[in-house]
C-alpha cells in the first residue's frame, strides 16, 4: 500500500514541468531503429536479452509483462495485454485519467554518482494516443521517516503505430533506498498508449 501511495505521488508530482529534462542523449532520436515486418524495432544490440527487447541485467519484476501486470502498480489507468515487440507481450493502458500511470518501486541502495538506465518500447493504441506518454527513472531516499524523490530522467514517448524503443539515464545526486521506474500519460484527461518491454538497469 505504501509503494502504490508513494509512485502515485511521485508520478503525480511531475507532470512535466517538475521533472528534469533528459540527461544524456535524446531517446526518442537514439531509438529509431528501422521497423521489422512485424512492426517491432531491430534489438541486435549486444545489450539485450537474447529473444527480447529487455536490457541486460534489468532489476525489474515482469518487465516484459510475461505475467500481465504483476508486479506493477497502476494509478488511474485500466490495463490489458497485448501482444509486444521482439515476439513478447505488452499492455494496453486505457481510461488514463489525473496523469494516470503504471510503475515500480526496487529496494536498491546505491551511492550517489551512481548512473542508471531506463529504457520501454511504446506505440499508439485505439484511436486515441496522441498525446506523448513519458518514461521517467528516478531515486527515492528517506530523511527522519520521509521519503525525498530524486527525478534523474524524462523522455516522451512520440509514438505511432510501430513500437519504438525510448530511453533514459540519470545519475544519482545523493545516496539511494530505492529506485522507480515509471510511465504516464502526459495530459489530465483520457488518453491511451501501450508500452512493452521496459528495463531499468545500474551501469
Amino acid at each position: 500500500m505504501r509503494k502504490a501511495l508513494v509512485l502515485a505521488l511521485l508520478l503525480l508530482s511531475c507532470r512535466g514541468e517538475t521533472v528534469e529534462a533528459p540527461v544524456a542523449g535524446d531517446a526518442a532520436g537514439d531509438a529509431t531503429a528501422e521497423a521489422a515486418p512485424d512492426g517491432s524495432t531491430d534489438t541486435s544490440a549486444a545489450d539485450v536479452e537474447a529473444g527480447a527487447c529487455t536490457l541486460k541485467g534489468s532489476i525489474l519484476v515482469n518487465g516484459a509483462f510475461e505475467t500481465g501486470t504483476s508486479g506493477w502498480l497502476k494509478n488511474s489507468c485500466k490495463t490489458e495485454p497485448i501482444p509486444g515487440p521482439c515476439g513478447g507481450s505488452g499492455i494496453r493502458v486505457f481510461d488514463v485519467i489525473n496523469y494516470g500511470s503504471i510503475g515500480q518501486i526496487v529496494a536498491r541502495k546505491l551511492p550517489k554518482g551512481t548512473r542508471v538506465r531506463a529504457r520501454a518500447y511504446f506505440k499508439q493504441s485505439g484511436t486515441l494516443g496522441g498525446s506523448p506518454p513519458y518514461l521517467e527513472v528516478g531515486s527515492i531516499r528517506y530523511v527522519d521517516g520521509g521519503g525525498v524523490r530524486g527525478g534523474l530522467g524524462f523522455t516522451l514517448a512520440d509514438i505511432g503505430p510501430t513500437w519504438v524503443a525510448v530511453e533514459t539515464t540519470g545519475v544519482l545526486t545523493e545516496d539511494a533506498a530505492e529506485l522507480f521506474v515509471g510511465i504516464a500519460s502526459k495530459r489530465a484527461e483520457a488518453d491511451e498508449f501501450a508500452v512493452a518491454a521496459v528495463s531499468l538497469v545500474v551501469e
